[in-house]
This record gives structure tokens, sequence and C-alpha cells, in this order.
């Protein structure tokens, strides 16, 4: 079934190689090894997912690497009640990822308000501050963020080995079938030149007992 397929997409892939209508038969061009191959290589769906599966690989690898880019994150709070300003507190801050989970941080904060807790005091032109974020009990003892990068750059090498494997079992598939295809329509040439003969040794004979009828 799937020889048929491949030759149907070949034969839709090439128009004006395989057939060409005349009056009262078909005329059967020849479809050369080379341009099928090349065809089947370029065009065929299944190669064609194949030959994405680096460029995906490589995407998820450029994903994976994310977890190491730097994060910017601002957080504004306010309470204002009859013109009368409670508090307001902005807190803006980048997170660069180093190890595991942890992560250098430098940050600047600003708070004022009336009605402002005490915690939250800071000079009026605002607070600088700098430190290392480390979630307790998480990748204290594995570098997962590493880790998960070594993991997408061994699959993305198996994966590419595997896509190499299939790409050849695929061609290798094709080709079975264009021969197959090939040894076909050799035997079609030869039964119809055998039939046109038969019937000519027919006719002769035919022509024989007639004329010897006569």
């Amino acid at each position: 079934m799937m020889s048929r397929l491949l030759l149907l997409f070949t034969i839709l892939a090439a128009p004006g190689w395989v057939l060409a209508d005349d009056q009262d038969s078909v005329m059967v061009k020849e479809l050369p090894w080379q341009l099928y191959m090349s065809r089947v290589y370029r065009y065929h769906p299944v190669a064609e997912q194949l030959r994405l599966q680096p460029a995906m690989a490589e995407a998820m690898l450029l994903e994976t690497k994310g977890a190491f880019d730097p994060k910017i994150a601002s957080e504004y709070v306010h309470k204002d009640f009859k013109e009368t300003q409670y508090f307001e507190r902005w807190d803006t801050d980048i997170k660069v990822p180093v190890w595991n989970y942890a992560d250098l941080k430098l940050g600047y904060e600003q708070n004022r308000g009336v009605w402002l807790n005490p915690e939250a005091n800071v000079p009026d032109n605002g607070l600088i501050y700098a430190g290392v974020s480390v979630p307790i009990g998480r990748g204290l003892f594995i570098d997962s963020r590493r880790a998960a990068i070594k993991k997408a750059i061994l699959e993305l090498d198996g994966n590419e080995a595997e896509r190499q494997k299939n790409m050849n079992k695929f061609l290798l598939m094709s080709a079975k079938a264009y021969w197959g295809w090939a040894q076909a329509y050799q035997q079609l040439v030869l039964a119809e030149e055998g039939v046109r003969l038969a019937s000519f040794r027919l006719s002769g004979t035919l022509q024989n007992v007639t004329q010897g009828a006569a």
C-alpha cells in the first residue's frame, strides 16, 4: 500500500513526465531514477517531516536554555481613599539564574504613604538592594537547569541519529517501490509484445486457412 502511495505521489509531483494522452492509447514516458528520488526526498510529506525534526529539536534546546535568561519583574500596589494616599508600594527587580534554583537578584524599591507598614519604610529616593534568591528545598543538590540542557543536547544528538536512520529507511523503501514498478512495467511491456505477436500469428494462420479453403 505504501509503495502505491509513493508512486502516486511521484506521478502527481512530476506532471508531464509520466502520462500523455493519445487519441486511442496512453503513452508512458520514462520517469528517471534520479528525478524520482529527488522528488520523493524534496516533496514527500514523510521526508519533509523528517527534515524538520532537527529544527524542532533545536527550538526545544533553545527553549530549555531560556531558563538561564535574566528575568525582570515589577510589582505596584497602592490604596487611596477620599483623596488620601494610604500607601503606594513599587518594587522592581532583575533576577539572573546562576546554579541550581539560585538567582542573583538586583532591585529597586520605592514606598510611601500615610498608612504604610513600617517594615516597608525606605529612604525618600528609594532603596537599591542586591542579594541571592534560593528557594529552600528545591535544587540544592542537583543543578536541575543545567541537567535539563544536557538532556536536551543528548536528545538532539540521539534524535539526529534516529532521524537519519528513518530517512535512510524511507528512501530505501522508496527505491524498492520504484524498481518494483519498473519491473512490473517491463513485464507489462513483454506481455503486450507477446499479445501482439500472438495476434499477428493468429491473423496469418487465419489468412492461410482462408486462402487454402479458397
